[in-house]
């Protein structure tokens, strides 16, 4: 038996239910496609480097490889903690204010700067570890990458809290896209180790720019100290993280580089 009350409220609890059932429809269908354009994100990155590698490693030679291991580590580096883990909490965040953006934004810009004159000035210490001048200058170069890829960063978290999987393997294609012809086209014009360095930013820049256009970018200096309070905790940790996993899968670079 039905009485009024139920009557009245079964019609309002099937129609909560309704929306709730086509949200996680929605969800699914998004994961789903998610799923194939990151199979196809990483299958084209595979596609182009594979090739690449080997062609550069007939072009070039080991001195070559292990100056430019020396770079690609604080290449590498600056593109992992560019964004300090503070992308992360923007994406996690359950309201993302425009204070929010700006602050993570703010955050970016310091880490860079003072990323980019740290490196500048240890750079000769850098070379006097390897016992060749010509890793300090390679280093100085690759710093720059600081001064670049912080500006993505927010635009990139903003793609990622959407569930924009197409845009963001526009991205990520941009790298390896980028990165072949120039490393080959250098390295057949017999410019060694630059080769690598010089593709290797050229093609960071271009993926830096791929997210500016895909997020939407705009300069605002709505900067806050709440702003700042209710991201940096969950960022710095995040940033932690990144940090110590980079160090235990990249330092051996450094020393392979220096042997070489």
């Amino acid at each position: 038996t039905i009485t009024t009350d139920s009557a009245e409220v079964l019609p309002r609890a099937l129609a909560h239910e309704r929306p709730n059932r086509a949200k996680g429809q929605s969800y699914g269908k998004k994961a789903k496609v998610g799923a194939l354009w990151s199979l196809g994100r990483e299958s084209i990155t595979q596609l182009l480097g594979i090739p690449t590698a080997l062609i550069l490693a007939r072009l070039l030679s080991p001195a070559d490889f292990g100056i430019a291991a020396a770079a690609t580590f604080f290449i590498q580096l600056g593109k992992r903690l560019g964004n300090m883990g503070l992308n992360t909490a923007l994406v996690r965040m359950k309201d993302v204010r425009e204070e929010h953006r700006a602050s993570v934004f703010f955050i970016n810009f310091l880490f860079g700067l003072a990323a980019w004159g740290t490196l500048m000035l240890v750079a000769p210490s850098i070379g006097a570890l390897y016992g060749d001048g010509r890793v300090t200058d390679a280093v100085r170069v690759a710093s720059t990458i600081f001064l670049v890829n912080f500006f993505g960063a927010v635009e990139y978290a903003v793609l990622q809290r959407e569930m924009k999987f197409k845009e963001m393997a526009f991205v990520e294609w941009t790298t390896p896209v980028l990165f072949m012809p120039v490393a080959l086209a250098m390295a057949w014009g017999g410019w060694g180790y630059w080769s690598l360095i010089v593709a290797q930013l050229v093609a960071n820049a271009g993926s830096t720019c791929s997210k500016v256009y895909f997020g939407g970018w705009r300069l605002s200096l709505a900067v806050t100290r709440r702003g700042l309070a209710e991201t940096l905790p969950f960022g710095m940790g995040v940033y932690a993280k990144r940090l110590l996993t980079y160090a235990a899968e990249s330092l051996d670079s450094l020393i392979v580089g220096s042997l070489f």
